[in-house]
């Protein structure tokens, strides 16, 4: 598995960054070069100032998945924000049965320290996961 920065994950880093200036044209710019090479169909969206956020967050989902965990980063990242918290629901197959719930701020994103790490560091006091 190859988790080095790559193309996309800067160009979408550079338009949310832009988004959130609000500079709508240069980040649709870059979105737009991004998904000509990725879309076939005839996709036509219009950005504004009320959408180029979502629509640069939603790329990057779909961009960067399965991409070194960045999922996971983001979510945290995003979630710090009132305007781009999602709770995650997980249902089964049939999506009449809830598996699991992570609500925004939950401890269950924070990953467990291995035992070779809290044995070398006694320091250490081990994640929550509750």
């Amino acid at each position: 598995m190859d988790n080095s920065v790559a193309v996309p994950e800067v160009l979408l880093t550079k338009a949310e960054c832009l988004a959130r200036a609000g500079k709508v044209s240069d980040a649709a710019a870059i979105l737009t070069n991004l998904r000509t090479n990725r879309i076939t169909s005839n996709d036509t969206r219009t950005y504004t100032a009320a959408n180029i956020l979502q629509y640069v967050l939603d790329d990057r989902r779909r961009e960067l998945f399965l991409h070194g965990g960045l999922r996971l980063f983001d979510l945290k990242r995003l979630n710090k924000d009132l305007s781009t918290q999602v709770t995650i629901t997980r249902t089964n197959v049939a999506g009449n049965t809830v598996l699991g719930t992570v609500i925004p701020g939950s401890n269950r994103y924070l990953l467990p320290f291995s035992a070779n790490v809290l044995a070398a560091n006694p320091s250490i006091i081990q994640n929550s996961r509750q």
